[in-house]
């Protein structure tokens, strides 16, 4: 059985979930509505992929390389901030997403992306 013992996945998951209750309470606070999700969901995508890795491929030292970290800004910005509202007029580009999608990546490189510890 799989622990979630990672506290540095377990913070990002529970902002998340408790601004998903504020939304659904329908608490408006303009920064967490604006930048939280973006801040979060590279830590939580991100580790639940390093948790898959190690626990169900058996790669126990599995790691992501810096360079796909950046690779997942680059493409979550692009894809989000340039892309999709070009399409889709829902969606608006804003630069500080990116700098969250940042942040949240470097979060993930250096406090979750460890190998895993028998």
């Amino acid at each position: 059985m799989i622990k979630l013992n990672n506290l540095y996945l377990v913070i990002p998951l529970f902002l998340w979930f408790a601004h998903q209750i504020l939304v659904i309470s329908l608490i408006n606070i303009k920064w967490l509505d604006c930048y939280l999700d973006d801040l979060v969901v590279l830590p939580i995508l991100l580790g639940i992929s390093l948790i898959i890795q190690q626990n169900f491929i058996s790669n126990y030292s599995f790691i992501f390389h810096l360079k796909t970290i950046v690779f997942c800004i680059f493409y979550f910005s692009l894809a989000f901030e340039v892309i999709i509202p070009i399409f889709n007029q829902h969606y608006t580009s804003d630069w500080k997403d990116s700098v969250a999608y940042a942040i949240g990546g470097f979060y993930f490189y250096f406090f979750q992306n460890k190998p895993k510890s028998n």
